[in-house]
């Protein structure tokens, strides 16, 4: 199944921020009832990186949790925000609720960015 975009307001991971340490997007509900296979939907954090600045490292993970409280787990494998432009976090889910995961490092990150999920 290709990751497609979904242009969608409801399906806005992180609205557009700055960070300087690492940090998780809100809790995007799926919705009640959301209960695919065993094997899991894909998903994707479609990231619009827009400045980098300092000399830090930034990896996005896609993590899913079945009550958007607890029991965060991760879905995929990090990707590296290395320039400014648009990067994909991929994963499969299989419980209600997904958020990103932005995980910094080195000296004096500052990352700009938005995000919105895509299946």
């Amino acid at each position: 199944m290709p990751y497609l975009p979904i242009a969608d307001a409801a399906a806005v991971l992180q609205v557009a921020v700055t960070r300087t340490a690492s940090a998780n997007s809100t809790a995007l509900d799926q919705g009640v009832g959301y209960a695919p296979d065993s094997l899991g939907v894909p998903v994707a954090g479609v990231i619009f990186v827009t400045a980098l600045t300092g000399t830090g490292t930034y990896a996005f993970t896609l993590q899913e949790s079945a009550d958007g409280t607890t029991g965060w787990a991760d879905i995929g494998f990090p990707v590296n925000a290395t320039a400014i432009g648009q990067i994909f976090a991929k994963g499969l889910t299989t419980k209600r609720f997904i958020r990103l995961v932005l995980t910094t490092g080195g000296t004096n990150p500052s990352i700009a960015y938005t995000a919105n999920a895509g299946a």
